[in-house]
């Protein structure tokens, strides 16, 4: 296939994988894979030699039991089964419980994690784990798992319109979230900058969550930019989970959005009413996921069709690229569905026949 592709696009061609860009990743899960082979081995082996051991230590044991036995005329062979029994019953209870606490714990990690990080303050499954097992699952077996979804994050971007007291209650309720949340404020105005910082310190104190909400404000940034375009390049740059437009015209702004997971447009839509009463979903993906990834929505539980209609001169104009690349993959009949119809292609007299 890549000399097919090189051949039809020139000796100029460059092509990169997605193996190629992620091949120390896959490199990197073979060896896993052989690792976890090796050190599940050892422990079946391991399992094996416990029970023969214990099965050994029962036989001298029960020396004395079997002697008795032997002398009412209980058989070698009988005795024997004896014990052949009592290890295959070990060896297959063990099994079954085993099996069933292993499907108990597979159908229940997002409960058991849920109390690990209740127990540990929220900090024992980090998303940078769930990332590098999600990419694993949906490399392998080509499924994607869930929203890459994180600490909560907000950035308010406004020009100073935008009352500063506002501002910063909504920063607030995104940092009171977690100590890991993160919150940003951005605007060309360094004085209304400078009152949402006065306003932080005023509104924080008294919050029931207020510790949180400090330990999370000790990662918040007030950023300062040369003027909206920069404004903006920083939101894209950064993706935020929601995004709120300060502007007294908000929605001629929204078109410089490009990736975001929630956008708020005006002064009087507040992060909160997202999350209770507007509608927009709460899952979200974070993390700067928003390049790549959309909120859950109801599209996402729906299904639907592909449907495509080409007249005569759409086939024609798409002939080149349809047939290149179905012979690339080495799939003449798909180039030849394609030609047949435009009269490149002639079924020779036998072929009529048939």
């Amino acid at each position: 296939l890549t000399l097919s592709l090189i051949g039809a696009g020139g000796e100029n061609t460059l092509l990169w994988s997605w193996r190629d860009a992620s091949g120390s990743f896959l490199s990197a899960l073979d060896i896993e894979d052989d690792v976890m082979f090796v050190i599940l081995s050892i422990l079946v082996l391991i399992a094996t030699m416990n029970i023969t051991s214990g099965l050994v230590m029962l036989v001298k044991n029960k020396g004395r039991d079997i002697g008795i036995l032997r002398t009412m005329g209980l058989t070698e062979g009988s005795v024997l089964r004896v014990f052949f029994l009592c290890g295959a019953f070990t060896g297959i209870v063990g099994t079954v419980i085993g099996l069933i606490l292993g499907c108990l714990i597979a159908l229940n990690v997002d409960a058991i994690m849920s109390a690990v990080n209740w127990l540990t303050g929220g900090g024992a499954w980090d998303p940078a784990i769930r990332g590098i097992y999600r990419k694993a699952v949906a490399t392998r077996y080509g499924v994607a798992l869930d929203l890459p979804a994180g600490p909560s994050e907000l950035m308010v971007v406004s020009d100073g319109s935008m009352h500063p007291a506002w501002a910063a209650a909504d920063l607030l309720s995104q940092a009171e979230h977690g100590p890991d949340s993160q919150v940003i404020a951005v605007s060309w105005s360094l004085d209304w900058l400078e009152a949402i910082s006065r306003e932080l310190a005023r509104q924080v104190v008294g919050l029931p969550r207020e510790m949180i909400a400090r330990q999370a404000l000790q990662s918040a940034r007030l950023i300062q930019v040369r003027d909206e375009v920069e404004a903006f390049d920083l939101v894209n740059a950064y993706a935020p989970e929601h995004l709120i437009l300060g502007f007294e015209e908000p929605r001629s702004r929204l078109p410089k959005v490009m990736h975001a997971g929630a956008v708020f447009l005006g002064a009087f839509s507040p992060e909160s009413a997202g999350d209770y009463a507007t509608g927009s979903n709460h899952c979200l993906p974070t993390g700067g996921a928003a390049r790549a990834w959309s909120g859950l929505s109801v599209a996402d539980f729906q299904r639907r069709l592909s449907v495509q209609e080409l007249s005569h001169e759409g086939l024609l104009h798409l002939r080149q690229t349809v047939m290149t690349l179905a012979r690339a993959e080495g799939l003449e009949a798909h180039a030849r569905a394609v030609s047949v119809r435009l009269g490149d292609f002639s079924p020779s007299v036998d072929q009529q026949s048939v």
